[in-house]
């Protein structure tokens, strides 16, 4: 996995960055809303309903972005514990601990493949925000507090080594760029999520992982 690394100033890494817009640019990917899944809306351990961060027209994304580096013709749908009524961070924060992975994927977090074809639910906490999505260079010694898309390993995140090499590092969400409860929908508006992606997709219901660090 490729790294946001400490080399000098003039070292950059191309990311796509995703930003609300009030206008639909075709990109692909939209905050919110509902989706199209062939499972019911999922529901962590405690029954609560799981809030859709965010949600990509797989084929249509890696096409703006060319690269294709999420699953061709798939709709992929990413899910994560939200609560008004309590403190639920620590339900799907990762820094490393095995243990904490292993309480996420108990559906905590889930992250769903499915066809364009399937039902199109919608049982958010909130409505959809389109994304615009824009090609940005980021130097390597910054630490880049926006969301977007890439391979690239952004600085500041840790822990990711207990993964493996079955995954790939594909987006970094963060909770401010979401107009909702102030930003908090990932339980902090300086709340980041990371996605990560199986490389050999088995089932449509867990091709990845979805977590939150906060600094």
């Amino acid at each position: 996995m490729k790294e946001l690394k400490n080399v000098g100033k003039n070292s950059m890494d191309t990311v796509y960055q995703l930003k609300a817009n009030t206008a639909d640019d075709g990109s692909g990917v939209v905050f919110g809303g509902g989706t199209h899944i062939a499972f019911p809306w999922p529901v962590n351990p405690l029954g609560e309903e799981l809030a859709l961060v965010v949600t990509i027209d797989c084929s249509v994304l890696n096409h703006k972005i060319g690269e294709e580096l999420f699953p061709a013709g798939k709709v992929l749908s990413v899910f994560s514990t939200y609560s008004s009524d309590r403190y639920f961070l620590d339900d799907i924060t990762f820094h490393g601990d095995s243990e904490e992975l292993e309480h996420i994927s108990k559906g905590y977090s889930r992250v769903l493949l499915s066809e364009k074809s399937d039902d199109f639910i919608n049982e958010n906490y909130f409505g959809p925000i389109s994304v615009e999505v824009t090609k940005r260079e980021v130097n390597s010694e910054d630490f880049p507090a926006f969301s977007f898309v890439s391979k690239v390993i952004p600085r500041g995140l840790i822990g990711y080594g207990v993964l493996g090499d079955e995954y790939y590092f594909a987006a970094q969400i963060y909770s401010g760029d979401i107009p909702f409860d102030d930003g908090g929908i990932l339980g902090l508006s300086d709340a980041t999520g990371y996605l990560f992606l199986r490389k050999r997709i088995d089932g449509f219901s867990n091709a990845g992982v979805f977590f939150i660090q906060v600094s």
